[in-house]
């Protein structure tokens, strides 16, 4: 019997530098060798992922470990902040939050 676990954090991403299938392989394994990740989802066509962690410190691992394989995530559903958690009825928030970062994108072998 798996431990059942009342929080979830489902988080969606717009993944910059994924060129090829290798890519969205290489993040997927990075994202599911993070303990607490429950799915994970890597589209190369929409260059999405979609993540569901069991807390809030499990997604920042996954966002760690991505950015270290050399890739940029642009969280598309992150709640504003002070908030209920809930997202706006508009679809403003699908937009990308741009935040000054250090980051090269990463190269296929």
């Amino acid at each position: 019997m798996q431990p059942h676990h009342d929080v979830r954090e489902i988080s969606r991403y717009r993944v910059h530098g994924m060129d090829c299938a290798s890519c969205a392989t290489k993040i997927e394994g990075a994202a599911r060798g993070v303990t607490g990740v429950e799915e994970v989802r890597v589209s190369i066509a929409s260059q999405l992922m979609s993540l569901t962690t069991n807390d809030a410190a499990s997604t920042a691992a996954v966002e760690r470990a991505v950015t270290e394989l050399g890739y940029r995530l642009d969280r598309l559903d992150a709640p504003e902040p002070g908030g209920d958690g809930a997202l706006p009825d508009d679809p403003a928030h699908l937009a990308p939050r741009w935040a000054p970062a250090r980051w090269a994108p990463a190269t296929c072998r």
